[in-house]
């Protein structure tokens, strides 16, 4: 097996070869797929280094890597370089692109990164619990000698949907969750009609991009928290409207949405992919805030997905409250940190496994630095 490194997404090889060896993939998700990481790229990749491994054996395309390096400074004077996932921030889902032989094709790919030798840290975040190369890619970094911390980065919780939606709702959900959400409902009707809707057109979800906007902005001015994908800041909005060209044409997109009087007052955001709902980005108006809009749209969601042919809807990273009230399903995501035993390996380890975590907890060191560092800090 050979190697091959790709630094342009256009590379036809790789546009021809990429789908094809995803479709294989035992966790072919939505975040895997070449359209979202190559808008992704053009959107975000500005600073960063396209390193994309691609192993063939013979002529044929057996594996790819999709990674990048980022160059950036911990301390006045020192640079690290960082090996991670394309897409690391907004993808919720990270792996790697191998159908067969995946034990050949993992110790290709570190054999190469253990020669490349321009790198402090390997930061591979978000690997699903469900994909098929996590445990032969544990056993292909721990045969190097370096260092590796492998530990749960985050849970995602999911509901499967081959239950009827009576039988759920009585047995699954907490009489207090039932009491609630139909109180929640009948407050609603009283003030008028309300109304849920899936959308799937793409032009139709177009349109209602710039209500979403506004919601999500008022929702988070009020909670006063940092937002990791905030759209009120025009480059996400841009990327937001261009994921719904691509994915509207490739009937990837749902906007679930629930309305009361006409008026938008819950969204989710959801990809629809191999028989799956992704619920990516939700948010509710605030002006609705005693009405629980968020909880009323996820009881109309479950209901109509349970059915429709779904056979899972995915509430993604973050064991938030509001998810777990409707499933106790979760999946872990691991983060696997890979370091050298080099001097400044050790002293960016440091930095993303002691310093970094202490900055974003601390709550006086938060007031201290301000917003602005702390935000900054999250994306690095």
């Amino acid at each position: 097996m050979t190697v091959e490194v790709i630094t342009d997404f256009n590379n036809t090889v790789l546009k021809e070869n990429w789908g094809k060896l995803l479709k294989k993939n035992r966790y072919d998700n939505v975040h895997l797929t070449y359209e979202w990481l190559k808008t992704w790229w053009d959107f975000y990749g500005e600073g960063k280094d396209l390193f994309i491994l691609l192993v063939k054996k013979d002529s044929e395309v057996v594996g790819i890597a999709p990674l990048m390096i980022s160059s950036l400074k911990i301390f006045p004077g020192i640079e690290l370089r960082r090996v991670e996932f394309i897409g690391t921030g907004l993808s919720d889902y990270h792996d790697l692109i191998i159908a067969e032989e995946k034990r050949e094709v993992l110790k290709v790919i570190f054999d190469h990164l253990k020669s490349y030798d321009k790198w402090q840290l390997i930061r591979l975040r978000h690997l699903s619990e469900c994909s098929g190369n996590l445990s032969y890619l544990r056993q292909t970094v721990n045969s190097h000698n370096w260092r590796v911390v492998d530990r749960v980065a985050v849970r995602c919780p999911c509901i499967p949907l081959d239950t009827p939606w009576d039988v759920y709702f009585k047995k699954s959900i907490s009489r207090n969750l039932r009491r609630d959400v139909k109180k929640r409902i009948n407050k609603l009707k009283k003030i008028g009609e309300i109304r849920y809707k899936r959308v799937t057109d793409k032009d139709e979800i177009l349109k209602y991009l710039d209500s979403i906007f506004s919601i999500h902005q008022k929702r988070w001015e009020v909670k006063k928290e940092r937002c990791f994908f905030p759209l009120w800041v025009e480059r996400n909005k841009n990327f937001l409207r261009k994921i719904t060209e691509i994915f509207g044409l490739k009937g990837w997109l749902a906007l679930l949405l629930l309305f009361s009087n006409n008026r938008i007052i819950a969204y989710m955001y959801c990809f629809s992919y191999n028989d799956k709902m992704y619920a990516w980005n939700t948010a509710f108006d605030f002006d609705y805030f005693q009405f629980s809009p968020g909880k009323v749209l996820h009881k109309y969601a479950i209901e109509d997905l349970m059915r429709s042919d779904y056979k899972e809807f995915d509430l993604m990273r973050g064991d938030e409250a509001y998810k777990l009230g409707w499933t106790k399903l979760m999946r872990d995501n691991y983060e696997i940190i890979i370091y050298k035993r080099s001097p400044l390996s050790l002293l960016t380890a440091f930095y993303y496994l002691r310093l970094k975590p202490f900055l974003e907890k601390n709550r006086i060191v938060n007031r201290i630095l301000g917003i602005s560092f702390i935000e900054k800090l999250m994306r690095r």
